[in-house]
């Protein structure tokens, strides 16, 4: 027999005798070795760039201290998710390598039995970029002396927060290890490995045998993943639009199940606050399903990493003072008294320091944005949620609300900033460095980047309403809701507005149609389906086809779209608007919606928006102020209220938005 041949046939009776089950593992020290993380591309996804894959570089891998968390599945809010730690972490042959040690807990040991067995075999690891580059599809760069080609993400400085033990990692290298049986090393080591190898030198080359030789039958090996097919931009935006439906449809279902058990005076935060934050800032499900549980056993943990860290409470007031703090109670302390008292006063006093606007003169106050981000959404039509407080009265006329336009701008993924003290300047990158071909001698033309900065400074937005003083000597939480609500809705709406159309002038800030540098459509007559998707095409000529995108337009936009076809001489074809999954409307594969903030007649008449509105900045200073003045309409029994809100937008990118010069209902 040939001693190829031989060879063979002894490397698969070696490889009949392989285990699952790790025989690095050391009962007595309950540890056990294990391949935190490895140089192979990985799947990751963010709101910026959606699915792509990312390498993390091993020499670049930071760590504090002498070990990190050994954790279940990435659950990271409480001690309770910890099996143990992980120690004596390093860098080697472009793997991360450390032990693991077993806590004496009921789950550290449940953990280290499944993995003792070889059932629980996988190892992910929580890390922070440091610093990562992105290269785009069909470009190389060279990294750290190695030449990496797009689409990719290379972070070659990165910090090992923590590794957890879950069913299905990402990496499919990284997982726990077995010693390397003396019997198959020594046979590797007579096909070329170095005496001196180390295990992982000789697992490495046992696979790229067993590989690169069909004949070799592997009877107990695990038979490696299938690999991953290329997926056009199409259906990546595809796929990508049903995770987020399923995400948004199970956010709302887990909520609903919960809404009907809070009642007015618990120690919760509000589920539908919870439920639209969750929604709005991506929080995957399992970490929403994690916040319900936390609430339900009564603590309220931090807010998960994943959100945005922009949103903050401006005097950080607890639970207990935001649901005890009243607005209608403010206003009647000063009609009354001419004076603040309680915790609205202590509120107004520390807001006025955090605002450095100094005090209000007359009979004013400021509200923080606190109470603001946390109100409760109090109503009559669910007892829990503030039916059963609501006397059985009439109140008149005054409690019927009005009908007024939708504010979308926020809900489509604009970022807000909120509880800003002073003008505020967010650089950016306005120019890039130049590469140049040149011969073996030549001289480079030295080139920079440049930047510029955006810009946010508060502008005064002002509305002045009026109440019956009947209304506001109610004591019922529904007339605190309402009034509540209805100081909010009022300033939303300009704000909503002016984000779209504000004329930078005037006192107002700039709004997206007059921002110099957004692309734009004409449509000339009916809207087709070329002139829709030109919308795409414009932003995506500019590099700026990613994050929250989203067409916005007026109901007469909408109500042609749905009657018109794509393809008018087919009677098969889809209309250009249609409707999604989760009953949303849809265009070009994009959500979009309708309001009437984009009016049907005036210079911006049908007018249809398309874009990244993640890239659109909502800021807001601390605080709103509010005037009370019972003397002006005293004849007529009500109390004139005149609030005052300092507000702000900006656009970190024009080319991520394409707005249309003419009517889209044409």
């Amino acid at each position: 027999m040939p001693n190829e041949e031989r060879d063979l046939r002894a490397l698969e009776l070696v490889t009949r005798r392989m285990s699952p089950i790790p025989t690095s593992y050391d009962g007595e020290k309950r540890t056990m070795q294990a391949t935190i993380a490895t140089e192979n591309p990985v799947d990751v996804w963010d709101w910026e760039r959606g699915a792509h894959k990312e390498i993390l570089l091993a020499d670049g891998m930071k760590m504090e201290g002498n070990q990190i968390p050994l954790l279940d599945s990435h659950l990271r809010y409480s001690i309770d998710s910890m099996l143990g730690s992980i120690r004596s972490i390093k860098a080697e042959n472009g793997s991360i390598t450390g032990t693991l040690h077993f806590d004496s807990t009921d789950d550290g040991k449940k953990a280290e039995i499944k993995a003792r067995e070889g059932h629980l075999t996988d190892i992910s690891a929580g890390y922070q970029r440091l610093k990562s580059t992105w290269i785009p599809e069909k470009q190389s760069t060279v990294i750290a002396g190695r030449t990496f080609e797009g689409p990719l993400r290379v972070t070659p400085e990165w910090k090992l927060k923590e590794g957890s033990l879950t069913p299905i990692g990402a990496d499919g290298n990284s997982k726990t290890r077995s010693a390397m049986d003396p019997n198959i090393k020594q046979l590797l080591i007579q096909r070329g490995l170095s005496a001196d190898a180390t295990d992982e030198e000789a697992q490495r080359l046992l696979e790229r045998e067993l590989r690169d030789n069909p004949n070799i039958k592997i009877i107990e090996r695990r038979q490696p993943m299938p690999e991953t097919p290329v997926l056009t931009e199409k259906e990546i935006r595809s796929q990508v639009q049903t995770q987020e439906r399923e995400r948004i449809s199970h956010i709302n279902a887990v909520a609903a199940r919960h809404l009907q058990g809070f009642k007015p005076d618990d120690q919760y935060r509000d589920m539908e606050i919870m439920r639209s934050t969750a929604v709005e800032k991506g929080w995957t499900k399992d970490e929403f399903n994690d916040e319900i549980l936390k609430r339900l056993s009564g603590v309220v943990p931090a807010t998960p990493a994943n959100a945005d860290e922009s949103v903050s409470s401006n005097l950080g007031m607890s639970i207990k003072d935001v649901k005890s703090y009243s607005i209608v109670r403010a206003m009647q302390s000063l009609i009354h008294k001419e004076k603040l008292d309680g915790l609205e006063k202590e509120v107004n006093d520390a807001l006025e320091k955090t605002c450095k606007r100094g005090a209000m003169s007359g009979l004013g106050f400021r509200i923080p944005n606190d109470v603001v981000v946390h109100k409760r959404a109090l109503g009559t039509a669910t007892g829990s949620a503030g039916g059963f407080t609501v006397d059985t009265e009439v109140l008149g006329t005054s409690l019927i609300e009005l009908l007024r336009n939708q504010t979308l701008v926020a809900e489509l993924g604009a970022r807000q900033l909120s509880g800003l003290t002073g003008n505020i300047a967010i650089p950016r990158q306005s120019g890039g460095a130049t590469a140049y071909w040149l011969p073996p001698n030549g001289a480079v033309t030295a080139s920079d980047q440049t930047f510029a900065q955006l810009g946010l400074v508060p502008h005064r937005l002002v509305a002045d309403t009026a109440y019956d003083k009947e209304l506001l000597n109610q004591s019922s939480i529904s007339i605190e809701a309402f009034v509540r609500e209805d100081l909010m809705r009022i300033l939303a709406i300009e704000k909503d507005r002016a984000a779209l159309f504000g004329l930078g002038s005037a006192g107002q800030p700039l709004g997206i149609a007059n921002v110099t540098g957004i692309g734009s459509v004409s449509f000339s007559a009916a809207a087709t389906w070329a002139k829709i998707v030109s919308f795409e095409t414009k932003v995506a000529q500019a590099n700026a086809l990613l994050g929250k995108m989203a067409y916005l337009t007026s109901p007469g936009v909408r109500g042609v779209w749905k009657t018109a076809t794509k393809i008018a001489s087919s009677q098969y074809s889809s209309f250009l608007w249609d409707t999604g999954a989760n009953g949303s409307g849809m265009v070009n594969g994009y959500r979009a919606e309708a309001t009437n903030q984009i009016l049907s007649t005036g210079t911006y008449a049908d007018r249809v928006f398309f874009g990244n509105w993640a890239d659109l900045i909502l800021a807001d200073w601390a605080g709103i102020d509010v005037v009370v003045n019972p003397y002006t309409l005293a004849k007529n029994g009500q109390i004139e209220v005149t609030i005052t809100l300092w507000t702000d937008n900006g656009l970190r990118h024009a080319a991520s938005f394409a707005l249309s010069s003419d009517s889209g209902a044409q």
